[in-house]
């Protein structure tokens, strides 16, 4: 029977507000945590005595058991036809529904921009940007890669719309990035680089080497990380926001490759730029947080990579209580690394209780990144297999290791 997300999203709720934990609710439904997890994480349906079960001791009031009863048709993939789109270097372009057939639609280049435009393009981004937060980048990626080959399209009507392409080529490097495409993310990058410098926008052709030393950090290339971050920490001409950023990637850096002082050295640099840094000087502004709670994860983070796992512990969930919404992608990314910390400084039932709050979330967001700092955790956790947090967490953890781009690998 296939999954009802909504059962999943209602039981959870439900259990989160009666105060009880997985193996609690268990013990007063008489159904397995295994089971239980399952449901909550949409990979298993439940059948109508259980659906019972459950809203009788959590006082639904029959929302689960209508729930479990409602139909849930999933139309045929089969059914949907292939679109191609075809963009000329013009920016005209043309719609293809399937491969051999003439064109649904085309259309011409696009007409001349001006500082409207530009601002039109930009909150476009900032929606695709906070789109991009809390959900996965498959979600986005095509309407960053359309709207940013048109705004390039429109450069020679208007330079400023070089800088405007270049931050939805930016993005959609970070994008292709957390699909797992480090070959994408490279070029876009890259090409975001020439399309800023050639705007003369200083800020963000400084931002892409911070952008590509994320790349190196999650390839385990302590060298290529430092490496990339002082080259934008360098740039005279990049705004100390930039500057702050490049600061705590090269903390991160040197933390990987084991220098502790590099890394203090770093993270010192990040707080001076930190305190000059305007958070809100670009609509959406470069990178992600703001200096007071990013510093203070990054050195979390850093902590974790040096071996002072208590430490990093307690470093992280200090930062991570400045953040707002605990359910978007940097929060996330940041609670998952603090589980790792637990897990290796031996708390395992905080660290296992952190990780069960977060499958869910780690499933809609379908991060590659976030996947592999999940499979770092699951190597740490497995010499604990026997313990109970851990086995209550086993099925769900499975699950969300084998979701890639919005279904089962």
């Amino acid at each position: 029977m296939a999954a009802d997300p909504a059962f999943g999203t209602a039981l959870r709720r439900l259990r989160l507000k009666a105060g009880l934990s997985l193996q609690e609710l268990s013990r007063r439904s008489n159904v397995a945590v295994s089971h239980l997890s399952r449901m909550e994480n949409h990979h298993r349906a439940p059948g109508p005595q259980i659906a019972k079960v459950l809203d009788d001791v959590l006082d639904a009031g029959g929302e689960l058991i209508r729930l479990a009863r409602a139909p849930h048709p999933t139309p045929s993939r089969a059914a949907i036809p292939t679109w191609t789109v075809v963009f000329e270097p013009d920016g005209s372009g043309r719609l293809h529904v399937h491969d051999d057939d003439p064109a649904v639609v085309r259309w011409p280049q696009p007409g001349i921009a001006d500082l409207h435009t530009a601002d039109l393009f930009l909150n476009q981004l900032a929606t695709l940007t906070e789109m991009g937060r809390w959900h996965g980048p498959a979600t986005v990626l095509p309407s960053l890669v359309s709207a940013g080959r048109t705004a390039q399209a429109m450069i020679g009507d208007m330079p400023r719309m070089a800088s405007v392409a270049a931050r939805f080529a930016e993005f959609a490097g970070w994008m292709a990035q957390e699909l797992g495409d480090d070959q994408g993310a490279r070029w876009y990058t890259r090409h975001a680089a020439e399309l800023a410098a050639a705007a003369g926008d200083d800020d963000l052709t400084a931002y892409t080497h911070v952008r590509l030393a994320l790349i190196s950090l999650y390839q385990s290339d302590a060298h290529r990380t430092v490496e990339h971050a002082v080259l934008a920490g360098a740039d005279r001409r990049a705004g100390p926001r930039v500057r702050w950023l490049a600061a705590l990637r090269e903390a991160q850096g040197h933390a990987l490759g084991g220098d502790d002082s590099g890394f203090q050295r770093a993270l010192d640099q990040a707080r001076e730029w930190g305190e000059r840094t305007t958070d809100h000087h670009r609509t959406p502004p470069l990178g992600s947080g703001t200096a007071a709670d990013l510093t203070l994860v990054t050195e979390g983070w850093g902590l974790y990579d040096l071996g002072r796992y208590t430490e990093a512990a307690s470093t992280l969930e200090a930062g991570i209580s400045r953040v707002g919404g605990l359910t978007n992608r940097s929060a996330v990314r940041f609670r998952l690394r603090q589980a790792l910390a637990c897990a290796a400084a031996d708390d395992i039932d905080r660290s296992c209780d952190l990780v069960d709050g977060l499958l869910p979330a780690i499933i809609r967001l379908d991060s590659a990144t976030i996947r592999a700092d999940l499979a770092a955790y699951a190597r740490v956790v497995r010499r604990r297999s026997r313990e109970p947090a851990v086995r209550a967490i086993q099925p769900g953890l499975v699950a969300a290791l084998h979701r890639h781009h919005g279904r089962a690998a």
